[in-house]
């Protein structure tokens, strides 16, 4: 049976986010969570899972959830809450608790786009000026206020203790330079959730999907097989 990917952009993100992966995966869903740019923004992981729940009860299974950062949480507490609707994880630049300081909120609200730029300095080496531009412009699309709300959600939220309730299979995927969810978080997924598979992608830093699309997706296509195989069996 094949397997339907769903993506989950992280905080700021929306579906440009997977704007390669969109091309590659063919019936694939890419959802943009409440206030990216439509919508309110919603202040928890656990809101968004449940949004996110709500929007997939008529989409056909078996269903791949992939999630980059805060989308990786998101995806994550889907599984506790709904496991029904997930049969395979793929967590991208996550972690079962993020490291954002307190400020980032106050911050984002203040002046969006110095925020942005902040968050892909820190998390794009090498960006050219003109994607970092047109990134830029699209997190200040979202809004200062979600952004902000993003922020809320990932430094409340704190999985540690429940990794090992994930009980599907999960590809954990990271850059070895990601300096804002760095290999050590996902050491931490990988140890912690049972049935996991920990991928380094060199010269990565927080967003390889964007930084190395073919790559990216031919790790999710090769676990996407393995669920498929799974499932038939």
């Amino acid at each position: 049976m094949t397997a339907r990917p769903v993506f989950l952009h992280g905080a700021g993100g929306g579906t440009f986010t997977w704007a390669s992966q969109e091309q590659r995966f063919e019936g694939c869903y890419v959802l943009a969570l409440p206030g990216h740019p439509a919508g309110t923004p919603l202040r928890t992981v656990g809101g968004n899972a449940e949004w996110v729940a709500h929007a997939l009860r008529e989409v056909p299974g078996p269903r791949i959830i992939i999630g980059h950062s805060m989308g990786g949480a998101i995806a994550m507490h889907l599984a506790l809450i709904a496991p029904e609707l997930v049969d395979g994880l793929v967590l991208i630049s996550t972690a079962a608790r993020f490291s954002v300081p307190e400020a980032a909120v106050g911050a984002a609200r203040s002046d969006v786009a110095h925020a942005a730029d902040r968050l892909l300095n820190r998390g794009w080496p090498g960006i050219d000026t003109a994607t970092h531009a047109e990134e830029v412009a699209l997190i200040v699309d979202n809004g200062a206020e979600t952004l902000a709300r993003d922020y809320e959600a990932v430094i409340a939220f704190d999985l540690t203790d429940r990794l090992g309730e994930l009980s599907v299979p999960t590809l954990v995927i990271v850059g070895t330079d990601d300096r804002i969810t760095p290999p050590g978080d996902a050491a931490v997924l990988h140890l912690g959730i049972p049935d996991s598979a920990l991928v380094q992608i060199p010269d990565s830093g927080h967003f390889p999907m964007r930084e190395h699309p073919d790559t990216v997706s031919l790790l999710i296509a090769g676990f996407m097989a393995q669920v498929e195989v799974a499932s038939d069996g």
